[in-house]
């Protein structure tokens, strides 16, 4: 469940920001943090054992993934899904010169609220007037491509982190203010803070979304 909403986020202390991984490299990157994080802490290391049943998702991306962060926001992944399929039967791809030819009942049929649909609009916009440089963010250090970003309206640290993280396969970036992962980490209510010190215990291994995706596959 989407969560920009959440003024928290985890960040390992002292690593030195990443260029963009390679497409060759990047998931065998993620398959060694795995086997490190693993060998520090026996939730992880039973996890692991069956990391196959939760295979690293690449998503494309671009204004299309950026798009279904938005979509994403504040709704479950059951729901943000439906509204992306809805969304594909009308665009394929989904690229902002087309998306921006689609009218508000559309949109609103595919499932944006008038506040997405402005998102979406604006992005495309930026875009396809050549005020936004998706590549450029791509090539930069990862606090540079958080914070420009962010400067995009309705995109905040969740949707950013987000991108960085499925879309560049950013390894040190890590969505803490997912509102699924808190409550998973802490059906009590305190997930935010939980989540947080999590992060904190394995600052010193690489690879933060390794530990996300090991905390969901042991369903806690």
């Amino acid at each position: 469940m989407g969560g920009d909403a959440s003024p928290f986020t985890a960040r390992r202390a002292g690593s030195p920001e990443r260029s963009v991984a390679t497409e060759d490299g990047a998931l065998a990157r993620i398959a060694d943090d795995v086997r490190q994080l693993a060998a520090t802490d026996r939730h992880l290391r039973e996890a692991a054992r069956h990391r196959h049943r939760f295979p690293v998702h690449r998503r494309e991306r671009g204004f299309a993934m950026l798009v279904r962060t938005i979509l994403s926001q504040q709704v479950s992944y059951a729901a943000a899904t439906a509204m992306w399929r809805r969304l594909c039967t009308h665009l394929d791809p989904v690229l902002p010169e087309p998306f921006l030819a689609l009218d508000a009942a559309t949109l609103r049929q595919c499932g944006f609220s008038r506040r997405k649909q402005a998102y979406a609009r604006d992005l495309a916009a930026a875009i396809h007037l050549g005020r936004l440089d998706l590549t450029a963010i791509d090539a930069m250090p990862d606090d540079d491509a958080l914070a420009a970003l962010c400067a995009l309206r309705g995109i905040g640290r969740w949707s950013a982190e987000n991108y960085l993280l499925f879309g560049l396969a950013r390894r040190d970036r890590f969505p803490a203010g997912d509102l699924a992962l808190q409550i998973l980490v802490s059906p009590e209510g305190d997930g935010a803070l939980a989540v947080v010190d999590i992060d904190t215990l394995w600052r010193d291994a690489d690879g933060n979304e390794d530990h996300w995706m090991g905390r969901v596959s042991k369903g806690y």
